[in-house]
C-alpha cells in the first residue's frame, strides 16, 4: 500500500499522526483501550480572552472561553462545541463506524452537490472517492510527480506579478490556487483565461456558503448568486470532463470509476474548490504577509532553500522538502495563525462518550470540531498567541505538541486529502520570492472569518 503523510516533520514525507480507519460497520465502535494523547487542563487567560475578541473564528474561542467543551442553545436545539483533542481523535477516526457524519447546513449541501467527498454520508462512495484522491495527491508518488509541476506553475505566476509591479496578491495567490486545483490536482486542462474565469466565479459561488439561507434576504441573494455561479460553473466542469482530451489524472480517474454524468465525479471538481481554493489561499497570503515583515526569516528561507537545492539539484524532490525545515516551520506557523477552517459541522448519530467513558453527546446531536479554540490552548503558544515565531516548530518538544493540539487540516476519516498540495506551493511560493524577489505589502487590514484579508493585500513586487 502506497504510504500517505501528513504534517510532523518539517518536509512533505510526514507520517500520519494517526492511521485513518474507515469502517463499513455503523454505530459506535470506540475501544476503551484505545490508545489517547494526553491532553493538559486549560487555562482561561486575558490574552485568551483578548484573542477571542480580535481573532477570526472569534465566536468559538470565546464561546469556549479557555474550555474544552460548550454548549450552545440555538432554535434547532443543542449545539455543542468540542475543542478536545483526546475526544475529537477518538470520534473522528473512524466516523462511520462511530456514528459521525457531516453537518453542513442545507446551503452548503446544495453548493457542493450530493456524494461528494466532504458531503456524502454513503460509505462506499466515500471510500471509493477517498481512494482516488489519495492515488492523485497524497500518496509520494502522487506528490513527487506533482511538485514539478508546481514549481513551475509558480515561477509563472510570480513571474507575471512581478510584470505588474503593483498587484493585489491575494487575488494573485487565488489564480494560482486556482491553476493548480484545475490542472495539477484535477488534471482539468484549462487555460489561464479559464483559471481566471474559474476563480472569479468560485468566489461568487463560496460567497453563498451561508448558515441560514432563510436568515435574512442578504442572505438569500449571496446563496442565489451562489447556486448562479454554480451553474456556470457545472456547464463549465461538464464541457471538461466529457472531453476525450481530459489528460489522465483525479477528474478522468473519477470519470472513469462513476460514469462522466454522475453526480460524484462532477461534484469532486466542486469539492476540491471548496476545500482548496479560499483555505490554500488565505493561508498562502499569511505566508506572504508575515515574510515581508519579517526580513530575517525571509532572508533565512532564501538561505535554506540555496543550501537545500544545492545538495539536492533542486527543490522538486520530497527529500528537498523534507530539508526545508525552517519554511516548513513557516508554513505551519501561518496556518496557525489563519486557521482557514476554523470548525468543522459533524452530526453524531450514535451516543458519543468521552475519552474518561463519561457519556458527553447523546444521540441526534449535532456537534462543532472547533479547530481554532483548540489552536489556541496549545502549550507551545501559550503566552505568544498573536506571535509571529516559526522557530517554534523546529522544537521537538513544541512539534510534539502540535501534533495534539493544531489542525489545520482537520482530524480524523475526513482529514484534507489536499494537505501535501497546498503546504508544498506555500513552501515554493515562499522560496520563489524569497530568492529571485523583492516586494513589499499593506499589511494594514482587517480579516474575513476564514482569514482573507480584506483589503486584498496589495502591494508591490519586483525581480531583485
Amino acid at each position: 500500500m502506497a504510504r500517505r503523510a501528513q504534517i510532523g516533520r518539517p518536509g512533505l514525507a510526514r507520517p500520519a499522526r494517526s492511521v485513518v480507519r474507515v469502517s463499513a460497520t455503523p454505530g459506535p465502535q470506540v475501544s476503551s483501550t484505545t490508545k489517547r494523547p494526553t491532553v493538559p487542563e486549560p487555562t482561561i487567560t486575558p490574552e485568551l480572552a483578548k484573542l477571542g475578541a480580535t481573532m477570526p473564528f472569534n465566536f468559538s474561542i470565546a464561546l469556549l472561553n479557555g474550555g474544552k467543551y460548550a454548549k450552545q442553545k440555538t432554535p434547532q436545539g443543542d449545539l455543542f462545541w468540542i475543542a478536545d483533542p483526546a475526544a475529537t481523535s477518538v470520534w473522528l477516526a473512524d466516523e462511520w463506524g462511530n456514528g459521525v457524519r457531516p453537518g453542513w447546513a442545507p446551503s452548503l449541501r446544495q453548493l457542493i452537490g450530493n456524494n461528494a467527498i466532504n458531503t456524502t454520508n454513503e460509505f462506499k462512495i466515500y471510500r471509493k472517492t477517498r481512494d482516488i484522491f489519495d492515488a492523485h495527491i497524497m500518496t509520494d508518488d502522487a506528490v513527487k510527480r506533482a511538485l514539478p509541476e508546481i514549481q513551475k506553475k509558480v515561477q509563472q505566476h510570480v513571474s507575471s506579478w512581478a510584470q505588474q509591479k503593483t498587484v493585489q496578491f491575494h487575488d494573485n495567490v487565488r489564480v494560482l490556487m486556482m491553476d493548480v486545483l484545475h490542472n495539477v490536482a484535477l488534471k482539468l486542462n484549462t487555460n489561464l483565461d479559464e483559471v481566471k474565469m474559474a476563480a472569479t466565479l468560485s468566489a461568487q459561488w463560496g460567497g453563498g456558503v451561508v448558515a441560514d439561507i432563510n436568515a435574512s434576504e442578504q442572505t438569500k441573494a449571496a446563496f442565489a448568486k451562489g447556486m448562479a455561479a454554480r451553474e456556470q460553473l457545472t456547464t463549465f466542469y461538464k464541457k471538461k470532463l466529457h472531453s476525450p482530451d481530459l489528460p489522465k489524472g483525479l477528474a478522468a480517474n473519477m470519470r472513469d470509476a462513476f460514469g462522466v454524468d454522475n453526480e460524484s465525479t462532477l461534484n469532486t471538481c466542486f469539492a476540491i474548490t471548496f476545500a482548496g481554493l479560499e483555505t490554500s489561499s488565505n493561508s498562502i497570503s499569511t505566508v506572504i504577509r508575515m515574510l515581508a515583515a519579517d526580513p530575517k526569516g525571509l532572508e533565512r528561507v532564501k538561505k535554506e532553500a540555496a543550501d537545500v537545492s544545492k545538495k539536492h539539484n533542486g527543490l522538486t524532490t520530497i527529500a528537498a522538502q523534507d530539508c526545508l525545515a525552517f519554511t516548513y516551520a513557516v508554513i505551519r506557523e501561518s496556518l496557525r495563525m489563519t486557521y482557514a477552517v476554523g470548525a468543522v459541522p459533524k452530526y453524531a448519530t450514535e451516543a458519543l462518550t468521552k475519552p474518561d467513558n463519561a457519556a458527553e453527546l447523546p444521540a441526534k446531536c449535532p456537534f462543532q470540531a472547533a479547530w481554532k479554540a483548540m489552536s489556541v490552548l496549545d502549550p507551545a503558544v501559550k503566552g505568544e498567541l498573536n506571535v509571529w515565531k516559526p522557530e517554534r516548530w523546529l522544537d521537538a518538544k513544541k512539534m510534539e505538541s502540535w501534533k495534539i493540539w493544531q489542525h489545520p487540516f482537520g482530524s480524523g476519516t475526513r482529514e484534507c486529502p489536499g494537505a501535501r498540495i497546498m503546504q508544498a506551493v506555500a513552501a515554493l511560493t515562499a522560496v520563489e520570492l524569497a530568492t529571485h524577489y523583492k516586494y513589499t505589502v499593506d499589511a494594514n487590514t482587517t480579516f474575513s472569518n476564514g482569514g482573507a484579508p480584506i483589503n486584498r493585500l496589495p502591494g508591490k513586487i519586483e525581480r531583485a
